[in-house]
């Protein structure tokens, strides 16, 4: 449907990279804050040591790859940072390339595609804009080796898979100069150190979230745990565990849970002993309430204990469970799903509150009318191979009909 506006994740997309893009946190759920590898580089930026800022970025990217007028040329201001006609001509050509090829090349004659692809364009620029703004006001950069290793090191190894033309094919593939390639790269990296500035221990959000997630659990009777899991040995289908398996297994526990009494360290005896296949993805315990997919068993006994509190063997069909409580109230609450979703959604406020107190100048349409005319150059060659094809099947048929014709 031709007016149907296409998920056009267009006009979600911030910035487009092609470098490498998403981390993961331990949890296992997908993230562009990396909560245990960044805490360093934050506290980096929270005591502004010595970083490479943004404007001296792109000197440096300067020497490297050299810059174009058009990277320099500022064809409009947002929030007193200068759009560049590269960056402008990078998401107005894309993105009128894209439109065209998913909804046809006439999508401009539709008001609700125009107003999408607008709106893309705004908060592209406006995102950009926005993170350079950020990053200058709150100081926050790359370590030498950060720099060195995610931008320029980085840099080498797409030329390298692209070869001596890769000029010329990031040129007719993506419409990017190599100065604003990096420069796209360098605002991909600052935007997810902007939210690890905000976030992790010690960011400016940081406590407002953390207490945010708390009262969530504690007012929706969450637990925290850890567990150790001595697994009942798999038997052939069909078959059942027998009373002798059952037996080793309890023992296997029971030695295990007597050293967990005596004081040993639980988390040393979760890394020896622990048969959980979950446990890699959630190192600092599980958060639940009764609502979850846990066996009641388990549940049950969890809630039964007190914090620090450890567990006798609880059975379930998995096998034995070796149970310890945690407080919730603890740091590694950063690490849940629940602390990155209510994040996510006050970063998405914070964004838009920022982005709604810039001004903008006007945008100076004769500088860039040149990519407005490339663009339409696009179009042009689809409604023309659009034309010829329609043309092409009319003189089919009409040949089919005066070959029938000529039959009868």
């Amino acid at each position: 449907m031709k007016k149907k506006i296409l998920a056009l994740i267009l006009a979600c997309l911030m910035l487009v990279t092609l470098f490498a893009s998403c981390t993961k946190t331990e949890n296992g759920g997908e993230t562009d804050v990396e909560n245990n590898e960044n805490t360093e580089n934050n506290e980096a930026n929270l005591s502004s040591g010595e970083l490479i800022l943004f404007d001296e970025a792109m000197k440096l990217v300067e020497e490297k790859v050299g810059a174009k007028e058009e990277d320099k040329l500022s064809v409009m201001k947002i929030g007193g940072v200068d759009v560049t006609y590269s960056q402008y001509r990078y998401y107005y050509v894309n993105y009128s390339k894209n439109f065209a090829n998913y909804s046809g090349y006439d999508w401009q004659n539709y008001d609700d595609l125009v107003e999408s692809f607008n709106s893309a364009i705004d908060e592209a620029l406006e995102m950009e804009s926005l993170i350079v703004k950020l990053s200058r006001e709150k100081g926050i950069g790359f370590t030498e080796e950060e720099f060195d290793t995610n931008i320029m090191s980085a840099y080498d190894s797409l030329i390298e898979q692209y070869g001596d033309d890769y000029e010329a094919t990031f040129e007719e593939n993506y419409n990017i100069t190599q100065y604003y390639l990096l420069e796209n790269e360098i605002l991909y990296q600052l935007y997810n150190k902007i939210q690890q500035y905000l976030y992790l221990e010690g960011g400016e959000r940081f406590d407002d979230i953390k207490k945010t997630t708390l009262d969530f659990f504690n007012d929706n009777n969450y637990v925290r745990v850890k567990h150790i899991l001595v697994s009942f040995p798999e038997v052939t289908e069909g078959e059942e565990l027998t009373e002798e398996q059952k037996a080793e297994t309890y023992t296997k526990a029971k030695e295990i849970l007597d050293k967990a009494n005596a004081g040993e360290d639980f988390d040393e005896l979760i890394d020896e002993f622990n048969e959980d296949p979950g446990a890699a993805s959630n190192p600092d315990g599980y958060y639940f309430n009764d609502t979850s997919t846990f066996t009641q068993a388990f549940k049950d006994a969890s809630f039964a204990l007190k914090e620090g509190e450890i567990s006798d063997l609880v059975e379930s069909s998995y096998g034995y469970h070796i149970i310890k409580r945690l407080p919730i109230d603890d740091e590694d609450i950063v690490y849940t799903n629940e602390y990155y979703d209510n994040m996510i959604e006050d970063f998405r406020d914070f964004i838009a509150e920022e982005r709604g107190k810039m001004e903008k100048s006007e945008l100076d349409e004769a500088l860039v009318q040149p990519a407005v005319d490339e663009a339409n150059a696009y179009i042009n060659e689809l409604k023309q191979a659009h034309d010829e094809a329609i043309a092409a099947e009319e003189a089919e048929a009409a040949e089919d009909a005066e070959n029938a014709e000529e039959a009868e």
